[in-house]
């Protein structure tokens, strides 16, 4: 499906910053000039939303590229996450 050259340009990039998060992701991916960002949701509502916020809201509104928010679903396992992952990263390309 993809060439060697297109699979090296897709690592991922892993960072730790300190900070207020959707500020720093924002940040990082304003100086490193990023193609997408891709982050998980846990796609509250209502009351639990407007008292914990949304750093994914935060950083759709403020990103200087796409933002693909990936909700994980109730039951879902680390590696089918994962699997959603690699995949949405793949055909964002």
């Amino acid at each position: 499906l993809l060439s060697q050259e297109e699979i090296e340009r897709l690592r991922p990039e892993y960072a730790l910053r300190l900070g207020t998060p959707a500020a720093e992701i924002v940040r990082y991916a304003d100086a490193r000039d990023v193609d997408l960002i891709i982050m998980g949701t846990h796609g509250r509502s209502g009351v639990a939303h407007l008292l914990m916020g949304s750093v994914a809201e935060q950083v759709v509104r403020t990103a200087p590229c796409p933002v693909l928010l990936v909700r994980h679903p109730k039951g879902a396992s680390a590696e089918s996450q994962a699997a959603a992952l690699a995949l949405a990263a793949d055909s964002a390309t």
